[in-house]
């Protein structure tokens, strides 16, 4: 069965290995090219990246609602102390979560729930849309609203606080993998869906943990149904220096 891939993010902050990468790049010694591409179409560079398996224990909060602490520590609080370096290595809507926006009729309602840094958002404006935009992380809400201009809040997607019914479309993009049960991926769809009109579209990307090189372009291979995955930071302007 296809299921959410990962449970949470955890930083790995200024480490041995990312310094090195970054220094290799600085002096002109590019990774080898995988051959793979990512959703944006970047090329995809060095080896598959490594996730650490962790274990969910069923029940542990029953009420879908509230936040478990794998969540609030691997995913809020990690999003929180990244949302500046991340903002700056997610710049580029995903080519088919731009399709779809672009698809929708002129002046759409659309909600983008856990908009991260707001990347889809210039496309519902391009598209004569309007959107109303939403994350948990205070930091990458102020981020979407500042860079974007956007009607941005901070909210939780399993329980905002818009009215249902009235949007044309929704967006739920790679935000599913970051919950940690199936009761609360579950929420989040009902959430979701409570905000369209009839008729409305949800659109809903989330990692699979069916990963391989006959189907992926992703340079992630997971060991297990629940991980984590690394955030390593990079020195800034090194890679701007090799070009």
């Amino acid at each position: 069965e296809a299921a959410a891939a990962t449970t949470a993010a955890t930083a790995h902050l200024g480490g041995k290995r990312s310094k090195k990468k970054a220094l290799a790049q600085a002096n002109g010694y590019a990774a080898e090219s995988s051959g793979r591409r990512g959703p944006s179409g970047q090329e995809l560079r060095g080896p598959m990246q490594r996730t650490t398996a962790v274990e969910v224990v069923p029940g542990e909060v029953d009420n879908p609602l509230q936040t478990p602490a794998i969540e609030a520590e691997n995913v809020h609080k990690v999003y929180d102390t990244i949302a500046s370096h991340w903002n700056h290595t997610r710049y580029k809507a995903w080519p088919r979560v731009e399709a779809f926006v672009r698809s929708l009729p002129k002046h759409s309602l659309v909600a983008d729930l856990g908009c991260g840094n707001g990347k889809n958002l210039p496309h519902v404006k391009d598209a004569k849309g309007f959107a109303v935009a939403s994350d948990i992380s205070a930091p990458l809400a102020r981020i979407a609203a500042e860079e974007h201009g956007a009607s941005c809040m901070v909210a939780d997607c399993l329980t905002t606080p818009l009215r249902a019914g009235i949007f044309d479309a929704v967006l739920s993009i790679a935000v599913l993998h970051h919950l940690s049960t199936p009761a609360r991926r579950i929420q989040a769809l009902r959430e979701a869906a409570r905000l369209l009109r009839v008729g409305g579209q949800l659109l809903v990307y989330c990692w699979s943990y069916e990963q391989d090189d006959e189907r992926s372009r992703s340079r992630h291979r997971f060991v297990a149904q629940d991980v984590l995955v690394p955030w390593s930071f990079r020195t800034p302007g090194l890679k701007k220096a090799a070009a």
